[in-house]
C-alpha cells in the first residue's frame, strides 16, 4: 500500500471516530435532558397533588 492510501484511511478512521464520539455526547446530553425534564414534571405533579 502506498503512503497516500494509508494517510487517507487513517483520516477516514479519525473522522468516523470523531463523528461517533460527538453523536454519543449529543445523544447522552439529550437523554439526560429528557430525564431531567421528566423529573421536573413529576415533581410539579406531586406538588399539585399536595396543594389540593
Amino acid at each position: 500500500m502506498s503512503a497516500t492510501t494509508i494517510i487517507i484511511i487513517s483520516i477516514l478512521i479519525t473522522l468516523v471516530v470523531l463523528y461517533l464520539s460527538v453523536w454519543v455526547v449529543v445523544k447522552g446530553y439529550a437523554y439526560k435532558h429528557t430525564v431531567d425534564t421528566d423529573e421536573e414534571a413529576k415533581a410539579q405533579h406531586t406538588n399539585n397533588l399536595n396543594e389540593k
